[in-house]
């Protein structure tokens, strides 16, 4: 099955080419770097997770606002070490609760993304 890359409708405004750096401020010390590219260690460090925040969807736009994805093994134990975590520092989403569960976990990382993007492009 050939599949061709998406293209952007007309109608979407792109932003600035820009990166969204949710985790520390520091730039690679190898190609190796691990951490910055998202894999924690048993050492202790924060994750920095690189992600492109040029494109912004417009007001017509459709947004579905309800996610259900299977995850693989390894993916369930990445969101469970996330969400466990979260719980232990004790990180809230923006209305206040304290993340406690998967889909807190995943609303808070993307309320992180949104918050820190709309930094980027003012």
């Amino acid at each position: 099955m050939n599949r061709k890359a998406p293209t952007s409708r007309p109608e979407t405004k792109a932003g600035p080419k820009q990166t969204v750096v949710i985790g520390p401020k520091r730039e690679p010390e190898s190609e190796t770097d691990h951490n910055f590219f998202g894999v924690k260690e048993e050492c202790g460090h924060d994750t920095t997770i690189k992600i492109p925040s040029g494109e912004v969807p417009n007001e017509k736009d459709y947004c579905g606002r309800h996610v259900e994805v299977k995850l693989t093994a390894q993916q369930a134990r990445w969101l469970k070490r996330l969400v466990l975590n979260l719980d232990h520092e004790t990180k809230r989403l923006v209305c206040g609760r304290v993340v406690q569960n998967s889909p807190d976990a995943v609303r808070w990382l993307i309320e992180q993304y949104g918050q820190t993007a709309e930094c980027a492009t003012d």
